[in-house]
């Protein structure tokens, strides 16, 4: 499955968080509802065409039915891009270019470097584990306060598993059973409340944003993620030992 990352390079110690562009190019008004991941028929957004079973599939559902973002907002350290999942998205992503330049730019008050990469998403079975982590994983339901640390180790791995063989499952990729992936969970990193925010403001709804590092007998190509909110740039599967730095910065 292509993949194709409209990557800016920020300037040296300047950050420009996922989100804050997505609100800059919802304002402007001039990409469809799809592009943010909302239906056009229903104003709301996308859910998937099962949780909706006494009403017909919109047409948006009927295309998108696993409801997985077409088009996600994510970051690193020194970076700020824009990902199409799928050459049906490419399309959504190149009408983007102009506006996020120009957003960007303003952002850092100076030309940006910026570059389209091409990548493959991809999964390999393994007999061996390879270490991931995930940056800023939301889990909107599941988690309380105060459940004992295997517990939330339980649920984290579930909502990894999930996730990968819901995307596999959409792309056509071959996924091995849970136990030959065999998820283990090494270390969940500061987890930490999130006040849902919508294009319309803040929500009286929270979910647990959890920082997770963990092993996995599969090699992932491209870009994957887990949780809640991918679109906005929460949930970025990593390949390596992740440590996340004192400061706070994201690679």
């Amino acid at each position: 499955m292509d993949q194709y990352l409209l990557r800016f390079n920020l300037p040296e110690g300047q950050r420009l968080y996922p989100n804050v562009l997505r609100e800059d190019l919802a304002r402007t008004n001039l990409l469809p509802p799809s592009f943010f991941s909302y239906d056009a028929e229903t104003g709301h957004p996308l859910c998937e065409a099962s949780r909706s079973a006494e009403k017909s599939p919109t047409r948006e559902q009927q295309r998108n039915h696993a409801a997985i973002p077409g088009i996600r907002f994510i970051g690193g350290r020194q970076w700020v891009g824009i990902l199409a999942t799928g050459s049906d998205n490419k399309a959504l992503l190149d009408q983007s270019v102009v506006a996020a330049l120009e957003s960007v730019t303003r952002r850092c008050n100076r030309p940006v470097p910026v570059n389209m990469e091409h990548h493959t998403l991809s999964i390999e079975s393994l007999e061996y584990p390879l270490a991931y982590w995930v940056r800023e994983m939301v889990i909107k339901k599941g988690a309380a306060r105060g459940m004992s640390d295997e517990a939330h180790k339980a649920l984290v791995k579930r909502r990894l598993e999930a996730s990968l063989e819901k995307q596999a499952l959409a792309y056509g990729l071959d996924l091995a059973p849970a136990e030959h992936l065999d998820i283990q969970i090494r270390e969940l990193i500061r987890p930490r409340g999130l006040q849902i925010v919508t294009t319309t403001g803040p929500t009286r709804q929270y979910a647990q944003l959890v920082d997770v590092s963990f092993y996995a007998n599969a090699k992932l190509g491209g870009h994957w993620f887990a949780g809640n909110l991918t679109a906005r740039g929460y949930g970025r599967i990593g390949f390596g030992d992740f440590r996340r730095p004192q400061t706070g910065a994201h690679q």
